[in-house]
């Protein structure tokens, strides 16, 4: 657990410059309507994460967003490399239903 929260810091710190110095390259400006539904899709995608279990929520963290071999995210969560697979594969087979449901929530209300 210490191993993915150093991992999740280091991400963090980093980010921002990254993002800043991609902002001056790349001119791409969306319009007022696309910030907010890219702004509520990652706020959706944010509040699906934590109602995952918190071994899936690492899992996805790891492979995703500090975008660790699936070898060092199986070794940093002390397991086989398969199971850490089979791991993932039922994180984002959860988040999908997750996300599903919220849309869906969406679309009656």
């Amino acid at each position: 657990r210490v191993m993915v929260n150093a991992c999740i810091d280091h991400k963090r710190k980093i980010l921002p410059f990254v993002q800043s110095d991609m902002a001056e390259i790349v001119d791409s400006s969306p319009t007022n309507e696309e910030a907010m539904m890219t702004e509520q899709t990652v706020e959706d995608i944010k509040l699906a994460l934590q109602k995952l279990p918190e071994r899936q929520r690492a899992a996805l963290i790891l492979s995703y967003y500090e975008e660790v071999c699936n070898q060092e995210a199986a070794d940093s969560m002390g397991i086989q490399l398969v199971a850490f697979q089979q791991l993932l594969f039922r994180a984002r087979q959860n988040l999908k239903n997750i996300l599903i449901r919220k849309m869906a929530e969406k679309n009656d209300g």
